[in-house]
């Protein structure tokens, strides 16, 4: 299949070959993992060993977008980003959004985010007209023909050489939320908003009530209606370094972003990575923390109270833990399951772990997905996305076209209890 970029549409001009590959299979599930059927791989049929297919994911009802930050055309690294859409049980590919931005330098696909018939694509190693790594962010709508058109790059109004604007993005509703972690200061959030159709502009920048440099504020970030939450992996916490943060800004009347909180827990120590992932529904907040360093590796559910005060209601951790698995290296949640990422786990094979409410409304491990024999450095489990009955999950080491192209895994969700904070913080949930 060869793509045409025509006034900024991707346009298929042939279907002799497939553009991105399926294959619908079992994979491994361990013992009462209720709720979770038979996954569907999905890979770029023109993909190669190193290109990281898989990287980054989302999911958006019907449509699915995966990252591929190095992937190669022409002999060169350029970065990819694969549309395609899903009809019933068959995915059909629509087509790799990188046109003249997926330039030489690559890391085009380094992140994604979906809404609706809206796109959103990080590049941070974007050169753009500030220096080296500046980053950028690229903005595609869909047409009511199902053409996909860019509709705008967005970079920062103080772009610095870098920066790496783009290394995380979000998008909800009109607003599009974009990091940078930067080598210059703490790291900030842009935010952008649609002011009409298709226009976009910069109408604000987040950052910590008291910044800290090389905190990594603005890797990742979440958004989930006035809510925007911030992680800080990496900065220092009660002279523990790299205990980590997540920081919580909320959208006032007028559309100005102010913090509410700052998120930690009591018991985290040095190299915990708190702020690893983040993931909002409605407003419930999850949190890992990695415990890369020390095999304490938690995610928290947090949810403010009637005062106003955010608090760590329970705290999941996997029914058997192992230590340096590099839980919570991703998490993605809904309103009836949490799905937590652990990279290194068998060799870094990788896993995925899920969670739902008991009879008690608690959150507990219901299941634990891995691959097939478990095959070493999969990195299965580096990028999660949620969206109604489906999880998406990533393995940008993973087998497709080649033996470490990268892949992604699409599994179709049944029923399963909804998740309602327990009233106070449980120290475990086995």
């Amino acid at each position: 299949m060869k793509l045409l970029l025509i006034g900024g549409t991707l346009t298929i001009v042939t279907a002799a070959a497939t553009l991105i590959g399926f294959h619908r299979h079992e994979l491994g599930l361990s013992a009462g993992a209720g709720g979770w059927r038979d996954g569907q791989r999905i890979f770029a049929s023109d993909g190669a060993d190193g290109e990281h297919f898989g990287h980054a994911v989302a999911l958006d009802g019907d449509r699915i977008l995966v990252g591929a930050p190095e992937a190669k055309r022409s002999g060169h690294c350029t970065g990819a980003a694969y549309l395609f859409r899903r009809e019933g049980q068959e995915l059909s590919p629509v087509g790799n959004l990188g046109g003249p931005e997926a330039t030489p330098l690559g890391g085009f696909g380094d992140s994604v985010a979906l809404c609706g018939h809206l796109a959103l694509v990080g590049k941070p190693s974007d050169d753009g007209a500030a220096d080296e790594s500046a980053g950028a962010a690229y903005l595609y709508q869909e047409d009511g023909s199902g053409q996909w058109h860019r509709l705008a790059r967005l970079v920062a109004h103080d772009a610095a050489a870098g920066d790496r604007f783009g290394n995380c993005v979000a998008l909800e509703n009109g607003i599009a939320l974009i990091g940078t972690r930067g080598q210059r200061h703490s790291g900030a959030v842009y935010v952008f908003r649609e002011e009409a159709a298709g226009n976009w502009r910069e109408c604000g920048k987040l950052t910590p009530s008291l910044p800290v440099a090389d905190d990594s504020f603005g890797w990742p970030i979440a958004l989930g209606g006035d809510l925007a939450v911030v992680g800080a992996h990496t900065s220092r916490q009660e002279g523990q370094s790299q205990a980590g943060a997540a920081y919580v800004f909320q959208r006032n009347l007028s559309g100005n972003w102010q913090q509410l909180a700052k998120l930690t827990v009591p018991d985290l120590g040095e190299h915990d990575f708190f702020g690893r992932a983040i993931a909002i529904q409605d407003r419930a907040i999850l949190v890992s923390a990695c415990g890369y360093a020390n095999g304490q590796a938690a995610a928290y559910l947090f949810r403010e109270d009637r005062a106003g005060t955010w608090q760590a209601v329970a705290r999941l951790t996997p029914r058997n833990p192992v230590p340096d698995r590099f839980f919570g290296a991703a998490v993605a949640m809904n309103d009836r399951v949490i799905a937590i990422g652990a990279l290194h786990e068998n060799d870094a094979s990788g896993a995925v772990y899920l969670f739902s409410a008991d009879g008690n409304k608690v959150p507990r491990q219901t299941g634990r997905i891995t691959l097939p024999g478990q095959p070493s450095r999969q990195w299965f489990g580096v990028a999660l996305a949620l969206s109604g009955d489906s999880l998406l999950v990533g393995a940008d080491c993973g087998g497709g076209k080649t033996p470490k192209s990268g892949a992604a895994y699409l599994f179709p969700l049944t029923a399963m209890n909804p998740i309602t904070a327990p009233p106070h913080l449980s120290p475990n949930q086995d």
